[in-house]
């Protein structure tokens, strides 16, 4: 009877290997933006450049996993709390650079086919588990003068950081090898200084919501089909 269940797994295993033994390597190009203590809701902060790179390995029409490397830079500055009103925190502003590491299973609310007899396109959603590295330069921009002992000029930091990667988009296929789409992705982190500063001290001042920083990346990426079947199955194309 074991050997009848092992049977059964290898066999169910190796039709969903050779059903769609297809992937796609990629590039992603976009923008960034940070949400925080600093920056509790608006959309598109200070947005700055992103790029990335990514494979993409599809198990079916329905489903796919995709392992991606990207690249971008966050900044800001604490003008919106001071013009609150608030004393106690120097006046500065920050840059973070990141590179992340991520990989996401991808749902599709449609089937998407892959022959260019049929181009087809679908919303779909992403989710997974990454890590993160965060180079930090904070800059304050004190009076020394009226404020001595304040610090001045750039503080630098740096740190690894494991994140939750999320996201939605729209994917499209161009022709029988090359496909594009829209995505949305946002990265939850477990940390509250990727804006440089941790802990701000008056409650009112940080966000519940955002307690520990995130960060957003919107854009396009283009992808290539490699290890493509040449000869689709009639019944996998209907």
């Amino acid at each position: 009877m074991k050997k009848i269940k092992v049977v059964l797994i290898f066999l169910i295993f190796s039709n969903l290997l050779n059903a769609q033994r297809v992937s796609e390597i990629g590039i992603f190009f976009g923008q960034s933006f940070y949400l925080g203590d600093l920056n509790k809701e608006k959309i598109f902060y200070n947005p700055s450049l992103s790029v990335g790179a990514f494979h993409r390995y599809i198990i079916n029409p329905r489903y796919a996993v995709k392992s991606g490397l990207t690249y971008g830079n966050l900044k800001g500055n604490n003008d919106v709390i001071l013009n609150e009103g608030t004393s106690v925190i120097s006046p500065f502003s920050f840059k973070t650079m990141w590179i992340d590491l991520t990989f996401q299973f991808e749902v599709n609310f449609r089937k998407f086919q892959f022959s260019y007899r049929k181009p087809s396109f679908t919303p779909y959603l992403s989710f997974g588990i990454g890590a993160g590295y965060y180079n930090k330069t904070v800059d304050y921009s004190n009076d020394t003068i009226l404020n001595p002992g304040a610090p001045v000029g750039p503080e630098l930091s740096s740190s690894y950081n494991l994140i939750i990667p999320f996201g939605a988009g729209v994917k499209v296929n161009f022709s029988q090898r090359l496909s594009g789409s829209i995505q949305w992705e946002f990265r939850k982190t477990f940390m509250d200084d990727l804006d440089g500063y941790e802990n701000i001290s008056s409650p009112e001042m940080s966000s519940k919501l955002h307690n520990n920083d995130w960060y957003s990346i919107f854009g396009i990426t283009l992808a290539y089909k490699i290890n493509y079947l040449k000869s689709l199955c009639p019944a996998y194309e209907e």
